[in-house]
């Protein structure tokens, strides 16, 4: 004898966390930059980890020209150490000679918010109850030390300095692209396939 699959009734759940503007009431400026924060932290992970591959790509093709054979042009995950790398490339003589003063520039600015970053991507972000652009933001991030120190960091920075950090990264970052694009058109290497690249904004 055959049996019907029992129905279900889809019930929300009670571990469902409602909209945050149900829970607080805010200041229509403040509902504005709540807005903007919602976005921020996936526009400061997705800007970083575009500038990070291309410094990587722009070492593997220093590699090809003989000017830069005798600098150390190894691969690092270190975003820092990725930067210095590509710093000391810019400081040769040699076909990217011309961007170099432009491109240090942007990258100090990109690698300033590498705090910022951290915390972003691997951090802990705890909201107050009362938000206003003068509220703070909490985050907390472990971080392990040389010789097994391992250490809870915070960082607290208001709804204001978030979200004006994070277009000050995300502009860079931009600028940064178009200034690899603009040497990959006039040095005519190989194509880099990025025309649906994905921008933060």
């Amino acid at each position: 004898m055959s049996k019907e699959p029992l129905k279900s009734e889809s019930k929300p759940s009670a571990h469902l966390t409602p909209p945050l503007s149900s829970r607080i009431k805010l200041s229509p400026e403040a509902d504005a930059w709540v807005e903007k924060l919602l976005d921020s932290r996936g526009g400061i992970i997705l800007a970083f980890a575009q500038v990070e591959w291309f410094m990587a790509k722009l070492i593997v093709e220093a590699a090809g020209f003989e000017q830069y054979l005798h600098l150390d042009l190894s691969f690092t995950q270190d975003a820092a150490k990725r930067a210095d790398r590509l710093t000391n490339i810019l400081s040769t003589k040699g076909p990217i000679s011309p961007y170099a003063d432009e491109l240090k520039s942007i990258i100090g600015r990109i690698l300033k918010h590498e705090n910022l970053r951290n915390f972003a991507a691997h951090g802990l972000l705890v909201r107050p109850d009362d938000i206003t652009l003068d509220s703070k933001l909490h985050f907390r991030l472990y971080r392990m030390y040389k010789g097994g120190n391992l250490v809870e960091e915070t960082l607290d920075l208001t709804l204001k300095e978030y979200t004006d950090q994070t277009s000050e990264l995300t502009g860079a970052a931009r600028e940064f692209i178009t200034v690899v694009r603009k040497i990959w058109a006039e040095l005519k290497l190989p194509p880099l396939d990025d025309s649906k690249l994905i921008l933060a904004r």
